[in-house]
């Protein structure tokens, strides 16, 4: 991953504060902490599709669609970049959509193998 960082980007330093008070509440996003410390992540059933952190002097966020990492100077930044591309990270991942396609089939397979006039939980 390339870092979008440019030299002189100053952030305030309660830049972490800013990012609590914008994407807390916020449909899809949640707070974790990483070996990078704490970061924003937006994504259904854990997905990090998003993932917004704060360094010393600048916002990162790294998109998973494109792979790429690019900082921002300031909390306005992120927001105006928020507002362009979020809907465009929205929703389930093409491999969540896989494996949910596999699981919802292994678990309806023993519902079908059930006859309509079994009890329940279980086969005749």
């Amino acid at each position: 991953m390339a870092s979008g960082r440019r030299p002189g980007m100053t952030v305030p330093t309660d830049g972490c504060q800013q990012l609590k008070d914008m994407l807390a509440g916020r449909p899809d996003w949640r707070l974790e902490y990483n070996a990078s410390g704490l970061v924003w992540c937006f994504g259904q059933e854990g997905a990090s599709r998003l993932v917004i952190s704060f360094d010393a002097d600048h916002f990162v966020i790294y998109s998973a669609n494109t792979d790429e990492e690019i900082g921002m100077a300031t909390i306005e930044g992120v927001r105006e970049w928020l507002e362009r591309l979020e809907s465009g990270h929205a929703g389930w991942t093409e491999l969540q959509k896989e494996l949910g396609g596999y699981l919802l089939a292994s678990e309806a397979e023993p519902w079908l193998r059930t006859p309509p006039d079994a009890p329940e939980g279980g086969s005749q």
